[in-house]
């Protein structure tokens, strides 16, 4: 038996192992629908998520991952009902549905990390999504990545809406993660070994500078300097221009001195140009950190152009 919830009939928990037997799994998703809509009813929502975090299991089991992944929405529609708050009971049935799924059918899983992301940020919770679910996305693709899996279906960065979803660098995917997994340190050890084991042709500190303005127009200060601190073990501050760049960036923005802001921008042009996207990055981390807006863009129009650019490598 699949060790169902009580208050569904014997008769019930028969049709769905014999169509599961059977490898009817789309007879056996309506039962698990069936199920789900019966119990919200009831409102028995333990039992609700127990039987729909099952039925999602046994589909990925079966490589069914359209079939689980609409089952693990119908887990998310419940949350945000019935507005369980993010914690690890909640986080931890969907971090393991995540680790079920193979990478090679990364658009359903990429359907459902949005989905378990968009749960997370509502407007009571962490605008850009739970640190625990980032982090546990960033290490499974860290995973795949190292292991030569870079075929990922990429978001756009969105800081206000939902992602789009493209096909960008593998690095650049990761790192949209580890941003928000409020875990600096071993987003910098990530870096270090694609520098080691991968990396060919963009230059170490353009990836540590992208880094760093994008925790920055991200308005988390903190980790910048905590993912520079840990960089710097390998990556010396005055070992490259860049990289002097950064390290007189971030005491500047500490200090509110936007003067010295502009000087940098003025003494490191030909670093800042080295990426199209830096000087959109600074302008946001000029109107975030001292309030100054772009003289030739509005400020709508800046943050519509950085999200675009913002996950793109560009």
């Amino acid at each position: 038996m699949l060790g169902m919830t009580t208050e569904v009939t014997k008769s019930i928990q028969q049709k769905l192992e014999g169509a599961i037997k059977d490898g009817d799994f789309y007879q056996a998703q309506q039962i698990y629908k069936s199920i789900y809509h019966r119990l919200a009813a009831k409102k028995n929502y333990t039992s609700l998520r127990s039987t729909v975090l099952k039925g999602i299991k046994v589909m990925l089991l079966n490589n069914q991952t359209t079939n689980a992944t609409e089952l693990a929405l119908l887990l998310l529609d419940n949350y945000k009902q019935t507005s369980v708050p993010v914690e690890k009971e909640y986080l931890d049935p969907l971090i393991e549905i995540f680790n079920a799924y193979p990478s090679t059918d990364p658009t359903n899983r990429r359907l459902f990390v949005n989905n378990a992301i968009n749960w997370s940020s509502l407007p009571s919770n962490n605008s850009q999504g739970s640190p625990v679910l980032h982090l546990a996305f960033a290490q499974k693709y860290s995973q795949e990545l190292f292991s030569g899996n870079t075929t990922i279906p990429v978001e756009e960065s969105s800081l206000l809406s939902q992602p789009k979803v493209v096909i960008v660098s593998p690095l650049n995917f990761v790192t949209y993660h580890y941003l928000r997994a409020d875990n600096p340190v071993e987003h910098a050890q990530v870096i270090k070994r694609w520098d080691a084991e991968i990396r060919k042709e963009e230059e170490l500190d353009v990836i540590v500078a992208r880094a760093i303005l994008q925790y920055l127009c991200l308005e988390n200060l903190k980790n910048a300097n905590l993912f520079f601190n840990e960089i710097s073990k390998f990556l010396k501050p005055d070992q490259t221009k860049m990289m002097r760049f950064v390290k007189y960036l971030l005491p500047t923005l500490e200090r509110n001195a936007y003067p010295l802001f502009q000087l940098l921008r003025d003494k490191f042009t030909s670093e800042i140009s080295k990426d199209e996207a830096f000087d959109k990055y600074l302008d946001l981390i000029g109107k975030i950190y001292f309030g100054v807006e772009n003289q030739n863009q509005g400020f709508g129009s800046l943050f519509s152009s950085l999200i675009k650019s913002f996950m793109d490598g560009n």
